[in-house]
């Protein structure tokens, strides 16, 4: 047995455990702001809106600092609003997807309508198949969320997206009680970042599906593969941390 399959099989238990746990506390709207400075950003992005409310730059931004405050329906009435003068926006169409992701409780078909037609317009956004695939399974649509997981390595080269989609593949093929494709799929994983295995072990598998690329920042729509590994683990973090006080 390799050390890569031994350290598999060692947090396989831990794995299955955590697949029930998908609930982390958040909210879905209101102004209760965790940051001074978005807060006071919000506000001024809010007048500036009064008088140029077709300004979608700004609309987008102030989306953006909703969903970063998990201001959920504060986030998806912006996006619909740049929706409505932008309707074939692939990009506003997986952070709408995403933000419908993230309610208290998921509008999860609603979201796989928006990321099944921003793939009509891009069929080739990894960003939008990893998504879609974690969408369907979270529906029990298993086999099509592992098309779509595969999908999503066969179209990036971005590492965390490549991660995410081979450990959501682990995901899909242990419920399907077909451990020896799920234990491929997580040596794929490591062999991108060794560290993968420490986070499964500390309780943080339910990381892998993260924002949209675009989420890190106006002037960053490709961001360099470190930086996407820097948000990987600043989302390990947040998400361990919010279960860690759910626990408590």
């Amino acid at each position: 047995m390799s050390r890569i399959t031994s350290v598999f099989s060692f947090i396989l238990i831990v794995f299955i455990i955590l697949q029930g746990c998908h609930h982390f506390s958040k909210k879905d709207t209101g102004y209760e702001f965790t940051d001074p400075a978005v807060k006071k950003k919000v506000e001024m992005l809010e007048k500036q809106l009064e008088n140029t409310p077709n300004d979608i730059n700004k609309r987008i931004e102030l989306a953006k600092l909703f969903l970063s405050e998990n201001m959920i329906l504060n986030a998806i009435t912006e996006f619909d609003k740049v929706l409505q003068e932008e309707p074939e926006s692939a990009d506003i169409l997986l952070f709408q997807a995403y933000s419908y992701t993230q309610l208290i409780k998921p509008e999860l078909f609603k979201s796989e309508s928006l990321l099944t037609k921003a793939l009509e317009i891009q069929p080739r956004n990894a960003d939008a198949h990893l998504n879609l695939a974690h969408v369907l399974g979270k529906l029990g649509k298993e086999e099509q969320s592992i098309d779509e997981f595969n999908n999503a390595i066969e179209f990036t080269g971005d590492p965390t997206t490549l991660i995410s989609a081979h450990l959501g593949l682990m995901a899909a093929y242990t419920r399907k009680g077909e451990l020896g494709k799920a234990d491929m799929e997580f040596e794929k994983a490591y062999e991108i970042y060794p560290g993968i295995s420490d986070i499964i072990k500390r309780g943080k598998f339910e990381t892998f599906t993260l924002p949209p690329k675009i989420f890190l920042g106006d002037d960053d729509i490709h961001p360099s593969n470190e930086a996407r590994i820097e948000l990987l683990l600043k989302e390990i973090e947040k998400l361990s941390g919010e279960k860690d006080e759910e626990v408590d």
